[in-house]
């Protein structure tokens, strides 16, 4: 294994920004980012050791690794919130205790999911894989034409169309055509409130309570995804030696 410095990457991006002050003190925030990145290696991980999103698949064809970067996402967009309520001033004392001096808090938070790279995985009775480079990990299959690579049907929590790849056919030692970054994973959507009540101990001292709900909706968002290993039960006469 050698570790080198020969990694680059293109960023673009547009990025946009509204802010507005109002009422008591209240505050609104919303930003939106539309990116691309590009590059020939992961650009989330520089530790050192072998993995396959880290490694050179074809050393002939260094090109052939660039493709969309792990930290590439197309869309993200954030949205703040910070509601201040009325103190009340003039209602009666109870009325002013209970309602009055509220703070209303939401954070939503949006964003295209993660470029993935698909890989192969071991094939049984090929123990070098099979584009014969002895390290089976960043093997990369073949791209099947016009089929969507992420699933539309099957089971809930099923990701990717294993229909979009394949290494059927593929000659031994040939690398395959799947680019890094080649499909998306689920992206991320979440809402966040919060709820503070401001009570007065003193002319200098103020206690707050807080009530803060994370995660509103209780959706689901992946943070990490394994090697995803495609057509891996062939058998090896499928492929051509």
């Amino acid at each position: 294994t050698l570790w080198g410095h020969a990694g680059e990457s293109m960023y673009h991006s547009l990025q946009t920004q509204v802010i507005s002050r109002f009422g008591l003190g209240s505050h609104f925030q919303a930003s939106y980012t539309l990116s691309r990145q590009e590059a020939n290696e992961p650009m989330d991980n520089s530790d050192g050791n072998l993995s396959a999103n880290l490694t050179t698949l074809d050393l002939d064809n260094p090109e052939a690794e660039e493709g969309l970067a792990r930290t590439d996402r197309t869309h993200i967009f954030n949205t703040s919130l910070v509601l201040m309520l009325s103190s009340l001033e003039g209602r009666p004392a109870a009325v002013r205790h209970v309602f009055g001096d509220w703070q209303v808090g939401t954070i939503v938070s949006a964003a295209t999911g993660q470029a993935l790279n698909i890989f192969v995985g071991g094939v049984p009775g090929l123990p070098g894989g099979i584009s014969g480079t002895g390290y089976v990990d960043n093997q990369r299959p073949n791209r099947v034409a016009d089929v969507p690579c992420r699933a539309e049907d099957g089971p809930e929590d099923q990701i990717i169309n294993p229909a979009a790849y394949t290494i059927a056919g593929m000659a031994l030692g040939s690398i395959g055509n799947t680019r890094r970054g080649d499909c998306r994973g689920p992206g991320l959507f979440q809402v966040d409130m919060a709820f503070y009540k401001n009570i007065a101990a003193s002319d200098r001292f103020k206690l707050q309570l807080r009530f803060e709900i994370f995660n509103l909706l209780n959706g689901a968002n992946f943070i990490g995804t394994g090697t995803l290993g495609v057509n891996t039960t062939l058998n090896p006469t499928t492929v051509v030696f």
